[in-house]
């Protein structure tokens, strides 16, 4: 992250977060719209979060996606 942050002084968007009930519901939506999730981590327990489990998604033409259950 340092580096991206250096690189892009002027400031960028690293992620979107958003926060579901559903996981599946919500990668089903993704994929009607068109887009393609690609998961690049599974739902995992988030210390950060309670222990509620995040997972993180490319997604073309959004970038890094981040879904919170």
């Amino acid at each position: 992250m340092d580096k991206l942050a250096q690189r892009f002084a002027a400031g960028i968007i690293y992620h979107l977060c958003y926060e579901t009930n559903d996981l599946t519901a919500a990668l089903a939506e993704l994929a009607a719209a068109g887009l393609r999730p690609l998961c690049i981590s599974p739902p995992t327990p988030a210390p950060l979060f309670g222990g509620r489990p995040v997972s993180f998604y490319n997604v073309g033409g959004l970038g890094l996606v981040e879904i919170l259950e």
